[in-house]
C-alpha cells in the first residue's frame, strides 16, 4: 500500500473525533493568579526568566491556555504508549559504532562535572 493511500485512510479515520462546532470554556475569561512569588520560584525551577522582554505576559498566555485542559473529561481515555498505535514500527538494529568520541559528546553541554553532563544549568536563560 502506498504512503499516501495509508495516510488518506488513517486521517479519514480520525475524522469522526474532529469537533463540528468550536467549543468555549467557562474558564476562558477566569483570570489567573500569578503573583511575584510563585513567578520567582517558576523562574528558579526551569532556569527560564519569564521577567525578562515580556516573558510574564507568555507566561500568563500560556497558562490561561493550558487552564483550558482541566475542562476535558479524559476519565474514558485510555493512555496511549505511543502515538503511532496504529502503524508498525520496526526496530533498528543495535549496533555499537564509535563514530564519536566521548570529548565530543561532552562539547555538547555548557556544563560537564565528572564525565556527566549537568542539566539545566545553574543560569536562567
Amino acid at each position: 500500500m502506498s504512503r499516501i493511500l495509508t495516510t488518506t485512510i488513517i486521517i479519514n479515520n480520525l475524522r469522526h473525533f474532529t469537533p463540528r462546532v468550536a467549543w468555549l470554556s467557562s474558564i476562558v475569561n477566569k483570570s489567573i493568579a500569578l503573583d511575584e512569588d510563585l513567578v520567582k520560584r517558576l523562574e528558579t525551577v526551569s532556569h527560564v526568566g519569564f521577567s525578562k522582554q515580556g516573558g510574564f505576559e507568555v507566561l500568563s498566555a500560556s497558562v490561561k491556555f493550558a487552564d483550558r485542559l482541566t475542562d476535558i473529561d479524559t476519565s474514558k481515555v485510555l493512555p496511549l504508549i505511543t502515538v503511532l498505535e496504529n502503524w508498525d514500527t520496526g526496530l533498528r538494529k543495535d549496533i555499537s559504532s564509535d563514530k564519536i568520541t566521548r570529548r565530543e559528546i561532552m562539547c555538547n553541554s555548557l556544563v560537564v562535572e565528572e564525565d556527566y553532563f549537568i542539566a539545566p544549568s545553574n543560569q536562567v536563560l
